[in-house]
């Protein structure tokens, strides 16, 4: 049998896998579509400028008035460059875009619309749309101007609805029903035709804690806080304000319903001038300061009355029932008051006891005007001075014509002692604590310095709606 040589079969295998191996480096071949650079060879493409997009596709730049179209690999006449839009009437610059290598759109003005078969921008022909078909048309100014449908999606709602009246469930439906631009209670046919005064006026007043304890009020000092009740059918509030019950009454300001309440803030400062130096309390100079000072002490802070009316476009209410309101000092314009009103009284009953030296003793009492109490003088052997208050009582409510007004609700009632015992030079130190109560509550620590028997600017801590401060300067 014949056998043939396997020889030349394995030489012929091993030369076909050298040559695999030596080509794997190779595998797969990779392709770039910008080498060489077709650009260059493209009609009015820019060499140089190809970009590919994968391993067989790229884009060209062009040349300056064509445009690079992709599905043909060409540079084609750009209709947008230069820009048509610039030269066409009512047409927005900047806003072409190619249709194709020819034709192009552009943006118009408000008013106008572009017109593809001539390429301009016109006036729009008018095109009405009744999509509810409830007789009215869509509101569209340029296509439709006579269109007056605010919603045209519903046939309940148009120019020809009666949206009306007050207390119909049509007034209360977050609808524009007519479209006249006011919806439900905005709109005066919505509106009731009457408003009730507002009720409940509550003005903020200064409250005493019944136990007369200074650290438990805690009255406004910086306004007058009013509240009422809502009207039905109010859209807006005006309050007014007056100096007295049956007075003018001027308007303070305007409140947007649902609120109800209004601050009436503080816009006073109190400024007490000094007493005059070197005069009597029965000089005229001191008798003229003690009426303008007590003429400013009855105006500062004093009631005010409010009253509030309810407002909607249609119609307004009667004035409501009015109702009073105080603010309460701050514990430094009290400081000032109690100062002065003290200071008054001391002067009276030093007055009343004349020129007194080292040494001297006796005994006076100035008895208030409202003849409720007094306060004592005393001025013992040894140099011991005592001044004592009992219900000695004076009020902020003044008339320069009719004095102070004992029977208003501004009284103030002290009761306490300053008590020192000095030596034989009339040298040492007043102390003691008044109650203030009345119609207020306070406490006023007192510590006045004595120098060969005249008085010295002291201290004064005082406790007063709810604030205590230490310190304060009390002048003599």
């Amino acid at each position: 049998m014949f056998k043939r040589s396997l020889l030349p079969v394995w030489i012929g295998i091993l030369i076909l896998s050298g040559m695999f191996l030596i080509g794997q480096d190779a595998w797969p071949p990779q392709t770039d579509p910008c080498d060489p650079d077709p650009c260059e060879i493209i009609e009015n493409a820019t060499p140089g400028t190809c970009t590919p997009v994968d391993t067989t596709d790229f884009t060209c730049e062009c040349e300056p008035g064509y445009g690079w179209q992709d599905h043909t690999k060409t540079c084609e006449v750009d209709p947008c460059d230069p820009d048509p839009c610039e030269t066409i009437e009512y047409a927005i610059a900047g806003t072409c875009t190619p249709v194709d290598t020819t034709d192009f759109t552009c943006d118009c003005e408000s008013g106008y619309a572009w017109q593809e078969a001539t390429n301009t921008c016109e006036e729009p022909i008018p095109t009405c749309v009744d999509s509810d078909e409830d007789g009215y048309y869509a509101i569209d100014p340029v296509y439709c101007p006579e269109g007056d449908d605010c919603d045209d999606g519903r046939g309940d709602v148009n120019p020809g609805v009666v949206e009306a009246p007050f207390g119909d469930p049509i007034c209360s439906d977050t609808l524009d029903n007519d479209c006249d631009g006011a919806v439900d209670g905005e709109d005066t046919d919505c509106q009731a035709l009457y408003l009730d005064p507002p009720g409940n006026v509550d003005a903020t007043d200064v409250v005493i804690d019944p136990s007369y304890d200074p650290m438990l009020n805690y009255n406004l000092n910086d306004r007058v806080n009013i509240v009422w009740d809502l009207v039905l059918g109010a859209t807006y509030y005006e309050v007014f304000g007056a100096d007295e019950p049956d007075g003018t009454y001027t308007h303070l300001d305007t409140v947007v319903d649902p609120a109800s309440s209004y601050d009436d803030m503080q816009v006073e400062t109190l400024v007490i001038q000094d007493a005059p130096a070197g005069v009597e309390v029965d000089d005229p100079l001191y008798i003229e300061w003690e009426d303008a000072v007590r003429t400013l002490l009855n105006a500062f802070k004093n009631f005010q009355y409010y009253k509030i009316k309810a407002f909607n476009d249609a119609v307004e209410s009667d004035f409501s029932n009015y109702d009073e309101g105080r603010i309460d000092y701050t514990n430094a314009e009290f400081f000032d008051i109690f100062s002065t009103l003290g200071g008054i009284a001391l002067s009276k009953v030093l007055f009343l006891a004349g020129p007194v030296g080292i040494g001297d003793t006796g005994n006076w009492t100035l008895y208030d005007e409202c003849g409720v109490g007094n306060v004592n003088f005393d001025l013992a052997s040894g140099n011991v001075i005592t001044f004592t208050f009992t219900d000695y009582t004076d009020s902020l409510d003044y008339d320069s014509v009719l004095g102070i007004d004992c029977s208003g609700n501004r009284t103030v009632v002290s009761n306490g002692v300053i008590y020192g015992d000095l030596n034989f030079f009339g040298i040492g130190e007043l102390t003691g604590t008044l109650y203030l109560s009345g119609d207020t509550a306070a406490e006023v620590y007192l510590e006045i310095p004595m120098s060969f028997g005249e008085p010295q600017d002291g201290t004064a801590d005082v406790k007063y709606n709810g604030e205590e401060v230490t310190g304060y300067i009390f002048e003599m």
